[in-house]
């Protein structure tokens, strides 16, 4: 097959190839802001004694997620209708940045980012409805159901919203105190449910997430080894750092490398470790299996 530096030289000449090629050396490969990413993350209808004061949290789960004009936050009514839009700007970007869609500023005592613009004598009902950001995220609640697709797959429902509360996505996935891509499973009812109290965050909020700490093991033995007595040593991307062990399925116990065990078995072992910042524990604990030989 002819390669793509041949054809170029065949249709437009070396030194026109020379060139392009000196241009895509100095240009970068592209923009690098998006807004494809972001999810949905808070949806607030009001209260009973106040219907009018409604927001939609979005929420940037990686930096460079900014790009938000010329897409739209659209809301819907329980059967599937379209009664709003909210059309943004560009923000700053920040990973685990919030933007902040409401109908009246301040709302809750925080600024809005960008209003909501309802039809009139529409507004989004606690007992059913929808939202979507830029056709690439939606959830729905309660009673909410639709002979046409929304722009973006939103599964089964969340439950209602509770007067006074708000639906708030789940972070559980993955590091459970971080806004990840994989917490989205598109499907309303796994991934938001009502919370209380309701936390409208803006662009100048800073963010509460924090990453789980990683775990990685520096030395020990992996595969076979005559060393019935192995130790293994270990850190944190985050510090300052405290450790859990353990070895062959036993419990978690505190430990600090490096980690010497006691005269171990002939045969196969597997030893884990995770670090624990500020109180959050590495969900996936680093790990190495070796198999103890005669000499």
């Amino acid at each position: 097959m002819e390669g793509l530096r041949e054809r170029l030289v065949r249709r437009a000449g070396p030194a026109a190839v020379g060139a392009a090629i000196l241009l895509g050396l100095v240009m970068p490969a592209g923009a690098s802001a998006s807004f494809h990413l972001n999810k949905i993350r808070e949806v607030y209808p009001g209260t009973n004694a106040d219907r009018g004061s409604q927001y939609v949290v979005l929420q940037m789960p990686v930096t460079g997620e900014n790009f938000l004009s010329t897409h739209q936050m659209v809301y819907y009514n329980a059967s599937g209708a379209q009664i709003g839009t909210s059309s943004p700007g560009d923000v700053a970007s920040k990973s685990q940045g919030t933007i902040l869609f409401a109908t009246m500023s301040p709302i809750l005592g925080v600024s809005r980012d960008f209003a909501i613009n309802f039809q009139p004598t529409k507004q989004l009902s606690p007992s059913g409805g929808a939202v979507c950001w830029a056709g690439v995220d939606c959830v729905s609640w309660g009673s909410f159901h639709t002979s046409t697709p929304l722009p973006s797959p939103a599964g089964t429902p969340a439950p209602a919203i509770p007067d006074g509360q708000a639906l708030r996505r789940k972070i559980s996935r993955g590091c459970p105190s971080l806004l990840e891509i994989t917490d989205d499973t598109n499907n309303s009812s796994a991934d938001f449910a009502p919370a209380s109290p309701p936390k409208p965050r803006n662009t100048g909020t800073p963010p509460t997430e924090r990453a789980c700490p990683n775990t990685t093991i520096t030395s020990g033995p992996s595969g076979r080894t005559t060393d019935r007595t192995p130790t293994f040593r270990f850190k944190s991307s985050q510090t300052p750092a405290t450790f859990a062990c353990t070895l062959d399925g036993r419990s978690f116990k505190p430990c600090s490398s490096p980690k010497t065990f006691s005269r171990l078995s002939l045969g196969r072992h597997t030893f884990k470790v995770r670090a624990i910042h500020s109180g959050i524990t590495d969900p996936t604990p680093a790990s190495r299996t070796f198999n103890v030989v005669r000499p």
